[in-house]
């Protein structure tokens, strides 16, 4: 029990324990090391209970309705089985899906504000979705090239004829006070729009988890009332816009829209003995949390994909899908979701996700303040403009005569779409002169 408590563990938990057994070697200090073990598990139980395992829902929330039966795991293994057979490293075609997002906010709270989020707030969590399944984020250069990865062929986009044929902007409003969880299904039955035409999104304040999905298989989908994302409201938006740190950059929903689209979690259940029916992601014990170095190693791999965008690491530290795996839910929308791709209710234009790229050039000499940031934007909806530190402000994105310093780096375009990254200026040590070995000089004459 204590090893597999251990092995849970915060990894500045493990440092402790470590760092009490190697230099406290006596009776007395191993006691101390037992009492202080058994303080720190229930304390990292706590905490863990409170930040790392309520990352996601998928297994709690599906497992109340399908997910356990025997008939659900045949279906979904012999999907992956017969996805492996037949999969094609093909990817020409573009295919997007209409999102229709439920927007669930106390009663009395206006448009943009509490959890009545604005079009924008919405649109972020959009671009960061766009973003991340063309492989267009900003920390792709993240990604170790010894795993296999690609961009999908998937996008999203606000729907822009809702169900009675009608224009819409995509987006439903509802209040409510209550407990979500305990009304998921009227809830969700009282403001979806059909599965079959729309992806529905819904935001909701207070849930037990950052989010979750219910799974479909290559010949199967979740219950036509639940089928859809949940996001919990603190983790719902892009950058700028996600307020509980660090799951606060729009990757719940990234992870919770693989799910939606077939994939399981990378590890899928403790233990070496079964993956995540993905071939080219590594075989892998248990979930990773935090922002591990790599290679992180479990199963004798060369390294966990701990950056996956399946697994539980911070927002910051996931960066990917692999490559299989985006041809696997590839294949899921062309399957048994393709109805997504014929609706003739929502023909929706696809922008490209606002992306900005930042050239830094650090002070040359100790003391002076020449240093710069350049920063140029592309996509979503130009003109741009460039904010440093919330105070400096200009539409060229060049700022120089920089000191030392860390600097916050905001671009915004006309939609008001926000994107934000954080860049160090650095300089050289100072220049010191050591002189060792004085020695007192000789001096030689000659002559007279």
């Amino acid at each position: 029990m204590l090893i597999y408590l251990f092995n849970k563990m915060d990894t500045r938990v493990k440092y402790y324990f470590y760092f009490w057994t190697t230099f406290n070697n006596s009776t007395f200090a191993m006691n101390k090391v037992l009492f202080s073990l058994l303080f720190l598990t229930t304390l990292c139980a706590s905490v863990f209970s409170q930040n790392h395992s309520h990352r996601c829902g998928l297994d709690k929330q599906s497992n109340k309705w399908f997910m356990k039966s025997p008939e659900f795991q045949d279906k979904l293994f012999s999907g992956f089985e017969t996805f492996a057979k037949n999969k094609s490293a093909k990817r020409n075609d573009i295919y997007v899906i209409p999102v229709h997002i439920i927007i669930i906010h106390p009663p009395g709270q206006p448009i943009g504000t509490g959890q009545n989020f604005s079009e924008a707030h919405i649109q972020s969590q959009i671009d960061v979705l766009n973003a991340d399944f063309s492989r267009k984020n900003a920390d792709t250069v993240d990604t170790p090239t010894s795993f296999s990865v690609s961009p999908t062929g998937i996008r999203f986009c606000l729907a822009t004829i809702g169900p009675n044929g009608n224009p819409t902007n995509g987006i439903t409003r509802y209040a409510f006070n209550g407990d979500f969880d305990a009304n998921e299904y009227n809830i969700k039955e009282a403001t979806r729009w059909n599965r079959d035409k729309y992806l529905n999104i819904w935001s909701a304040p207070n849930i037990e988890f950052l989010g979750y999905a219910y799974l479909p298989t290559q010949t199967f989908l979740p219950d036509p009332i639940l089928d859809g994302v949940v996001i919990n409201s603190s983790s719902f938006g892009g950058p700028g816009f996600g307020t509980f740190q660090p799951y606060h950059l729009g990757r719940t929903a990234t992870h919770e829209v693989g799910h939606y689209l077939g994939l399981l979690h990378t590890w899928y259940e403790e233990g070496c003995s079964i993956d995540d029916g993905i071939a080219d992601t590594p075989l892998q014990d248990i979930e990773n949390f935090g922002c591990p170095s790599h290679p992180s190693s479990s199963c004798n791999n060369s390294g966990d994909m701990f950056m996956n965008y399946m697994d539980y690491v911070n927002d910051n530290c996931m960066n990917a899908f692999s490559t299989q795996q985006g041809l696997y839910m590839e294949s899921i929308l062309t399957g048994i979701r393709s109805s997504l791709l014929d609706s003739v209710l929502s023909p929706c234009q696809i922008d490209e996700p606002l992306l900005m790229a930042v050239t830094k050039e650090n002070i040359k000499c100790f003391g002076q303040n020449n240093g710069k940031l350049i920063v140029s934007a592309t996509g979503g909806t130009p003109p741009y403009s460039f904010t440093l530190n919330n105070t400096i402000n200009n539409n060229s994105g060049t700022f120089d005569n920089l000191p030392t310093g860390m600097y916050e780096v905001r671009v915004r375009d006309s939609k008001n779409t926000i994107i934000t990254s954080f860049h160090e200026i650095s300089q050289p040590l100072p220049l010191l002169l050591l002189i060792d070995n004085i020695t007192t000089p000789t001096v030689v004459v000659q002559g007279k």
